[in-house]
């Protein structure tokens, strides 16, 4: 008897143990239909609802990542380095096409082909945006859930407060109570001080009327000039695949993780003809480095997709499974499974301009000496990016009744939202001198499309007074004797708003924060499920129906915590 009870007990237990596949020639084909989820990316969001989801011991997820793992590269560890592996192998390398608004130009896209996505590639900074940002999705989206203070306990769970590496008092830069202390992945203030950090305090104490100083720039309160924290764990750049998808996670759970596999499409289930009823139940994948994707093989979920391949490709495995505007699907010879013509035609970003000038100071570049010290004790500093402090701020009331006189509204973003961004650069420029460097950016782009940067005048409107507000900040006290010529032509104080507007249509970038092109209210509901469609739940940075106030990477962070408590309530609903 009770021989037969260990045999039952050991036959229905789960079997616990997840592994990490190398590519499909490694993937068991008898293992094609064992999950229970199937996540399509395992960047910032797909990591991170994988975690959660196989936190619970009797759930099976299969993460399938185009890319490859993100331990071979020194560059995803020191935190200095991380825009050096832009346009290689790892970088999905796109090209937008030639922007309008931008003289034609066109512009680098930088996304992550790799394990743990463009959070590998993030400047790292922790900007959830401020209260009125997730209240405002609240409201447009008609769920409560996505107010701040339903989100609070999610970007608690996100995060770590971690102690800087060089264990200086933080008081004044970072309110710990604002902050998680049993999250997954570390945050940490700067630990090495630039020389820029007392001149930018300084400054915003002379002109605190305009350019307040905030201790914590994530407490809800978003406007002033603060403190950066960063997702920097003991001096290495953290991303979601060591946070949430660390060796030891998946050996203890059933996780696993194939590597170098492009799915291709989503495929409708045949048992559910027509609009009405319709689910998938099923990807289709292929070899991401071989040319064509012959061999390709069909996975079988369980329960649901979770589409996390970003805002730019979300939208094309939607388009190619034959979600989409049916007009668009006829031009490329596709088939129309659900028509929606909102699928990637809501993309917006945050594009910005860089002022920068040459330093009355000594150039330090001794990188072997840096390096070393890095490596012996993740100190240095390589430990830090190019900047410590950033700030958002407002416009004046005059500039808002200018903005609402020329275009008939109300400024972008409510009432307590910041406009535009000012962050703080140390060697902002590719030189052999010291240079210092202000980037400005919009925060709330009126400009949607495909990709579509400055194609409403009132976004120029904005930066342009953002490049004013930089260029008043550099009057400041701390600044005289410092500042010596412009690295390149740009603004002055008493350039024209004409020559200003020139300026930036010539020289805006993109701030690599593509967001909204499966948003919420158009192509997914307020639970990220597809409209019209069961079986596929979109989980990334294209379900914004707003553009934050924010870098993007922590607000990603924060709706992938709050899909995984969503997809585990529904699941326990049902059963």
């Amino acid at each position: 008897m009770h021989f037969m009870v260990a045999i039952l007990i050991s036959a229905t237990a789960p079997c616990l143990g997840g592994a990490v596949y190398d590519s499909l020639a490694d993937f068991p084909k008898s293992m094609t239909a064992d999950y229970d989820y199937i996540i399509v990316g395992g960047g910032t969001a797909g990591s991170t609802v994988a975690h959660r989801l196989a936190e619970d011991n009797e759930t099976s997820v299969l993460v399938i990542e185009a890319g490859g793992m993100h331990t071979e590269s020194l560059n995803l560890k020191v935190p200095a380095w991380y825009a050096r592996e832009f346009n290689t192998h790892l970088d999905w390398n796109y090209i937008s096409v030639p922007q309008s608004g931008l003289n034609n130009r066109t512009l680098p896209y930088p996304r992550g082909h790799v394990l743990g996505g463009s959070s590998c590639f993030s400047g790292m900074a922790i900007t959830r945006g401020g209260t009125e940002n997730w209240d405002r999705i609240a409201e447009v989206t008609g769920d409560k859930g996505w107010s701040w203070e339903s989100l609070l306990p999610y970007m608690f769970k996100n995060e770590k407060l971690l102690s800087p590496m060089d264990h200086h008092n933080t008081t004044g830069q970072v309110i710990p109570s604002v902050h998680g202390h049993d999250g997954l992945v570390g945050v940490t203030p700067p630990s090495y001080p630039s020389p820029l950090d007392i001149k930018v305090v300084n400054t915003a104490k002379e002109f605190k009327e305009e350019f307040p100083y905030t201790q914590d720039m994530n407490s809800g309160n978003e406007i002033g000039i603060g403190f950066q924290l960063s997702t920097i764990r003991n001096g290495v750049h953290e991303n979601s695949a060591t946070a949430y998808l660390g060796p030891g996670f998946i050996k203890a759970h059933k996780i696993d993780v194939l590597l170098n596999t492009r799915v291709t499409r989503m495929v409708p289930d045949a048992s559910y003809p027509g609009h009405k009823g319709l689910q998938f139940r099923t990807v289709e994948a292929a070899n991401d480095k071989l040319p064509s994707y012959p061999n390709r093989i069909n996975l079988t979920v369980r329960r649901e997709i979770i589409l996390s391949s970003g805002a730019i490709n979300t939208p094309q495995l939607l388009l190619l499974s034959g979600v989409g505007d049916s007009k668009d699907l006829a031009t490329l010879n596709l088939t129309t499974v659900l028509h929606n013509p909102f699928v990637g035609a809501h993309l917006a970003d945050h594009p910005g301009v860089t002022l920068s000038w040459f330093v009355n100071e000594t150039f330090s570049n001794d990188t072997a000496a840096a390096l070393a010290e890095w490596k012996e004790k993740k100190t240095g500093p390589l430990t830090i990016t190019n900047t410590n402090m950033r700030g958002h701020f407002r416009f004046s009331r005059r500039v808002g009744e200018e903005y609402k006189k020329r275009f008939g509204k109300d400024t972008p973003g409510g009432k307590d939202s910041a406009h535009y961004e000012i962050v703080f650069l140390h060697n902002s420029a590719s030189t052999t001198r010291a240079t210092f460097g202000m980037f400005v950016t919009l925060l709330n782009t009126q400009s949607y499309g495909t990709i579509n940067f400055l194609a409403k005048e009132e976004d120029v409107f904005v930066l342009r007074e953002g490049v004013r507000a930089a260029l008043r900040f550099i009057q400041g006290k701390a600044w005289t004797g410092y500042l010596l010529d412009p690295v390149a032509p740009q603004p002055e104080f008493d350039t024209t708003d004409g020559d200003i507007d020139a300026w930036i249509r010539t020289n805006a970038a993109s701030m690599r924060h593509p967001l909204g092109s499966a948003a919420m209210t158009k192509v997914v509901d307020s639970e990220l499920r597809l409209k019209g469609a069961k079986g596929i739940r979109v989980v990334d940075a294209s379900v914004f129906p707003l553009v934050p106030s924010a870098h993007t990477m922590t607000p990603v962070y924060i709706i992938a915590e709050k899909a995984a408590a969503l997809i585990m309530k529904d699941w326990d609903r049902e059963n």
